[in-house]
């Protein structure tokens, strides 16, 4: 790290406006990537100040540094291995007393350190006044006060950012620090006592490393490990902790929590003036609807289902102009290439593989960019943590707590970053539970072909359709978690807690990057997958050469058929077969698929629309309910079975969800497909 280069992390607890704030100091410039031997996203960006570039780091949101989630271990990690040069701590100023008990372990820490009270306009609106330079003159630190969105602050914090660096180094380690009583302290200065002498790690103090040991969190720091001598005095503290236990009453770790939460009182009493009484406040009279057990559940439904209704309503006129722009194209690259003199095989190559392909997903892009949209704006505005409590009451009866829903709700996005996500779950059972049905929750790389196919069948109601699909997939995810938990996983459910934060206006940059990254993100991995899948198919479609396109005697018509056996109880052939057996490995495929074998003969002429007629042909409305029964239910792709196996570490448990997936997706379309048939859909 140069002098004109400083590294800064950004830690707060979640819902403290941490990643707003860092929207606004980085703007664009930033990147989502993973974390080294991780699949946990990491985003960094770059900011400017006078002749320093700021790398900012936006660490996994956190209540504290003892380790409990794989999130925290990773920001913990990052602290450890990358010693960033200045740490802000984003607090929310209407709940400073919840937010500083990571502000104080921060703190005994010793590194340089900016506090920001952040959303300073909520806690004004609520009558909440804070002595700032009293915080600061107690703590020892910068305190910044901010208002993300308005840019209020900002200059400042940026200022503090530079003076927290350029005061690091004669800074005293023990500046500031809570005396926690003579009896504790005795243990903690005999720890600190026996490190004498140790070659410790950079920015690790005999104190701040004896706090993290009696805190039950000495694995954290894995730096530590390579210290001589550092064993032998791991043996002697596990030796004598229990016997500090017995003389101190209690866990040396409950003990220091409690000292904390002390400190932490006396210091709010000192600075924060509250008025007598507070009225309730719009997320209190909201609430009274959105989070009641009864009501919440409808409105919950409601709202998923205007979400889906508007997604459309937005996105048609956009997927319109597409499809004529696709259509154009596709006729002016096969114009061209034969007047060029092209070889066939060239021109088809274009046009019935690359083009019918990723055309096809350029079509239906704009659905997917108004879906996250949609959704970037719930999660935003802090209706998803409501979501997750108003189905609480539900999640306990099939046997998993509350905030089980929030990597199931992150399965509308993903199902990788979803099945990942379950680690926020103690309990193994119950993890591995999760684990097994986030997949059927929908993930947007299934969207685009509900859309192929109920534009084709059910014109006008796709908004209903897709409704009624991801309602299906929770059902299905519900009813499994109901079996597994009471069959494979059974044990007790854990007591919910869940923080709900104020509601707030989504901020357009917020809003704005998190479309952009996601929709960005989804093109490009579904894109490279349906460009090498749609060629991939155009050759196994064309061989041997001078056979129909996609025929019977082709190599791709010629290994399909023993499809027809499996899928034709579904009222599905061989080319619906082949797409979703393609399907496994990205759902994403199953729609450059169907593009590409149905774009032979008289649908190449009429373009976008012909495939679609063709489409409608081969189709009754019956099979297609079916088939979107299929794609919803069954395996999601390869990346899922990987991070399911990686979660479970359990090839027996990845086969039985494979398995499970496959029957339940099967039997799921074939009783959809009979009562299609049966109300006169055949």
């Amino acid at each position: 790290m140069t002098a004109d280069r400083l590294t800064v992390a950004v830690m707060g607890n979640p819902n403290a406006g941490k990643s707003t704030l860092f929207n606004v100091l980085t703007g664009s410039r930033q990147k989502v990537t993973n974390w080294p031997g991780t699949t946990v996203a990491c985003r960094e960006g770059q900011a400017r100040l006078g002749e320093t570039l700021l790398r900012l780091v936006d660490l996994p949101g956190t209540y504290s540094l003892v380790a409990q989630s794989r999130d925290q271990e990773i920001a913990l990690e990052f602290m450890l291995r990358e010693q960033p040069n200045v740490l802000v701590n984003i607090l929310d100023a209407a709940n400073l007393e919840r937010n500083l008990y990571l502000t104080i372990q921060l703190l005994e820490i010793g590194w340089p350190l900016v506090l920001v009270l952040n959303m300073a306009d909520v806690a004004r609106r609520r009558g909440i006044e804070i002595d700032i330079p009293l915080l600061a003159d107690h703590l020892c630190v910068p305190v910044v006060e901010t208002v993300a969105p308005k840019r209020e602050g900002i200059g400042e914090l940026a200022r503090q950012i530079a003076h927290a660096n350029l005061a690091a180094s004669p800074a005293e380690p023990d500046s500031w620090g809570i005396d926690y009583g003579p009896s504790l302290e005795s243990v903690i200065a005999a720890v600190a006592d026996r490190m004498a002498g140790l070659p410790l790690p950079d920015r690790a103090t005999p104190r701040s490393v004896a706090l993290t040991m009696l805190e039950g969190n000495q694995s954290c720091d894995p730096r530590l490990e390579r210290v001589p001598g550092w064993l032998d005095l791991t043996d002697w503290f596990d030796a004598h902790r229990g016997r500090w236990a017995i003389e101190l009453g209690d866990d040396p770790a409950i003990l220091l929590a409690g000292r904390r939460y002390e400190y932490i009182r006396e210091l709010a009493d000192l600075v924060v003036h509250r008025p007598a009484e507070r009225p309730p406040s719009a997320s209190d009279r909201v609430d009274r609807l959105a989070a009641h057990p009864w009501i919440g559940l409808p409105i919950l439904a409601l709202v998923l289902f205007a979400t889906f209704q508007v997604t459309f309503g937005l996105a048609d006129p956009v997927v319109n102009g597409l499809v004529s722009l696709i259509d154009a194209v596709s006729r002016w690259a096969a114009t061209s290439l034969a007047v060029a003199g092209a070889p066939d095989w060239a021109a088809a190559l274009l046009v019935h593989g690359v083009l019918a392909g990723l055309g096809t997903l350029a079509v239906f892009l704009p659905n997917v960019a108004f879906l996250f949209l949609a959704l970037s704006i719930l999660e935003d505005s802090g209706y998803f943590a409501r979501a997750a409590f108003v189905v609480e009451s539900l999640m306990s009866r099939v046997g998993l707590p509350g905030k089980a829903f929030v990597p199931m709700v992150l399965g509308f996005g993903c199902s990788v970053p979803a099945i990942l996500g379950t680690r926020i779950l103690e309990n193994r059972n119950e993890r591995l539970a999760t684990v097994l049905i986030t997949p059927f929750m929908s993930c947007s790389a299934r969207f685009p072909v509900y859309v192929l196919i109920a534009s084709v069948f059910f014109p006008g109601r796709v908004g209903l359709v897709v409704f009624a699909l991801y309602a299906l997939g929770a059902l299905v995810a519900f009813g499994s978690a109901w079996l597994f938990r009471h069959t494979l996983l059974p044990g007790p459910t854990a007591p919910f807690i869940l923080e709900l934060p104020g509601y707030k206006l989504p901020t357009s940059l917020t809003v704005g990057l998190a479309v952009w990254q996601r929709t960005w993100a989804f093109f490009r991995r579904a894109g490279l997958y349906i460009f090498i899948g749609s060629v991939a198919l155009w050759f196994l479609g064309s061989m041997p050469w001078g056979v129909e396109y996609n025929g019977a005697d082709s190599w791709l018509g010629s290994a399909a058929r023993w499809l027809e056996p499996v899928v034709r109880p579904l009222g599905l052939a061989w080319k619906e077969g082949m797409a979703l057996l393609i399907g496994f490995a990205a759902k994403e495929l199953v729609l450059g698929a169907l593009s590409v074998l149905y774009a032979g003969g008289p649908a190449l002429e009429a373009g976008t629309e012909g495939i679609q007629t063709a489409m409608a042909v081969a189709i009754s409305p019956a099979a297609a309910a079916g088939m979107l029964v299929f794609v919803l239910l069954y395996v999601p792709c390869f990346a899922a079975l990987s991070s399911i196996r990686a979660e479970t570490l359990s090839w027996r448990l990845t086969a039985f969800q494979v398995a499970y997936s496959l029957a339940v997706a099967w039997l799921g379309a074939f009783l959809v497909y009979q009562a299609g048939r049966a109300l006169g859909f055949g």
